[in-house]
């Protein structure tokens, strides 16, 4: 059975007989969220060798370790774990003392909302209501903030998902500014707009 480079550089540590310089290196980005990659990026002699462990809220990731795996995907982490490398130079059964960092993963704003009216052409006579969708990579509910513009002018008094038909007249430009939230981040500002068509007459 093979033994683990870790594992012979800790015991070589605890005697004092490790003899490579420790890997310098680094976790990026320093404060990811759930969608980054974790990547190890070294600052050392590219000739040497390296066996990277990872550890996922300190419990080793068998899957990612023994090797010199260098990237965690995105979609392995989730908010608030906790990932650590633990990292040995290696070179013709010669060792360096293990080094380990360690980065918390963090909250990820919502994505841009997507839009879409409803009606999709309104009248005059027609309420508008505009409609938004967001994904939030970490699974938190999503809120939104809207605001209102008529013919490029806002419209403070307008702050829900729709406008009463009885605010709107024939030819006007309408434009909704949707924004996303989960509580802690915003999302990058949606916008859409819609000019509002005339009523057709009734025929008796």
């Amino acid at each position: 059975m093979k033994t683990s480079p870790i594992l012979v550089a800790l015991l070589l540590s605890a005697c004092g007989t490790t003899t490579l310089q420790s890997p310098v290196f680094d976790i990026k980005p320093v404060a990811p969220n759930t969608t980054n990659d974790l990547t190890l990026e070294f600052a050392q002699d590219p000739s040497l060798d390296y066996t990277v462990n990872w550890l996922q809220d300190g419990t080793g990731r068998a899957d990612f370790s023994g090797g010199n795996t260098l990237t965690i995907p995105a979609e392995e982490t989730s908010r608030g774990e906790v990932w650590s490398a633990v990292v040995v130079t290696t070179r013709n059964n010669l060792y360096s003392e293990p080094v380990r960092v360690s980065v918390t993963i963090g909250n990820s704003a919502p994505e841009k909302p997507v839009l879409s009216f409803t009606p999709s052409a309104p009248t005059s006579s027609q309420s508008l209501r505009i409609h938004a969708t967001a994904e939030d990579s970490d699974g938190d509910a999503v809120s939104f903030s809207y605001q209102w513009f008529k013919d490029d002018n806002p419209q403070p008094e307008f702050t829900e998902a729709s406008v009463d038909a009885s605010a709107t007249r024939s030819g006007e430009t309408w434009e909704a500014v949707v924004i996303a939230s989960d509580g802690v981040f915003s999302s990058e500002a949606a916008s859409l707009d819609t000019t509002i068509d005339n009523t057709p007459p009734e025929i008796y």
